[in-house]
């Protein structure tokens, strides 16, 4: 591991020993999820790498002495308070530790969001499609531009306010003023963004006479409003990520990627019905 990420890697450990540090030394897996904000997989791998800190008996996790030892060295305050029978021998400790079974199940269930999220992506993308396929006939082009704009700004805000929601009830970013802020000043920008490259667009296509060159600047407008709001997003979660606001895992980063993906392509299916109808109706400028 590089040195940013064994730093990562430690603060996180010592997120996990405080939480069961604060159960009088003896936690549920559970108290430790609520309490630091983690995931299952990543609790899961990093109490499997502090066999020597942390012992586990039938319900709770429990730290060792060494564990004491070592949060002892990092704040003075904590002390052993741990009854004495929950000492366990360390060939007890390891026969408890999780199987790969269970944390295979538990993984399975991390992944369960995208069904909910791939619904919703679906059904937006539906529309965008029947939207695109019915060409609205009749429409003048400022009418055309503010349709596209409209239903772009709604369908962006529908699937990224559906993955924070769905962040926040997986403990994904944790819940509270921050986690608010974090996903209401994405949501802002790209929809702002979204709206003045549509501004742009109405701009330039109002002094054009061809409905070639049209289509030229709805899909270079396209590209520009799916690099901008790639770019958004992407240096929201790396910020994200920066804070530790979000624990580095698979799931933590995939999520951060379909999310990106899934804007930018129904961003461009909106473009594309644009320049459909534009072509359908033939508009005269």
């Amino acid at each position: 591991m590089t040195g940013e990420t064994q730093l990562r890697a430690r603060r996180t450990r010592i997120k996990i020993l405080r939480a069961i540090a604060e159960k009088r030394g003896a936690a549920r897996f559970s108290d430790i999820r609520n309490s630091t904000g983690l995931s299952t997989g990543s609790i899961y791998y990093h109490l499997g790498r502090m066999a020597d800190f942390v012992g586990k008996n039938s319900k709770e996790y429990t730290l060792t002495a060494q564990g004491y030892r070592f949060l002892q060295e990092i704040d003075h305050s904590y002390i052993d308070n741990r009854p004495a029978q929950m000492s366990i021998p360390q060939d007890v400790v390891e026969d408890q530790m999780p199987s790969r079974e269970s944390i295979g199940r538990q993984s399975m269930k991390e992944y369960m969001w995208i069904i909910p999220y791939a619904g919703i992506v679906a059904a937006i993308v539906a529309i965008l499609q029947v939207n695109s396929a019915l060409g609205l006939p009749g429409l003048d082009l400022d009418k055309m531009i503010a349709n596209a704009s409209l239903i772009s700004s709604l369908s962006i805000t529908g699937i990224l306010a559906a993955a924070f929601l769905i962040m926040f009830r997986r403990r994904i970013i944790p819940k509270g003023i921050k986690g608010v802020i974090i996903s209401t000043v994405t949501v802002a920008s790209v929809v702002a963004v979204n709206l003045i490259v549509f501004s742009g667009l109405y701009t330039q296509i109002g002094v054009i006479s061809s409905v070639s060159y049209a289509t030229e600047l709805i899909s270079n407008a396209s590209l520009i409003s799916s690099l901008s709001i790639t770019g958004i997003l992407v240096a929201a979660f790396l910020v994200i990520f920066r804070r530790q606001i979000i624990p580095g895992g698979i799931k933590e980063l995939t999520f951060p990627a379909l999310i990106v993906i899934s804007v930018v392509m129904v961003n461009i299916l909106v473009f594309s019905g644009l320049g459909a109808q534009v072509t359908m109706n033939q508009v005269v400028y």
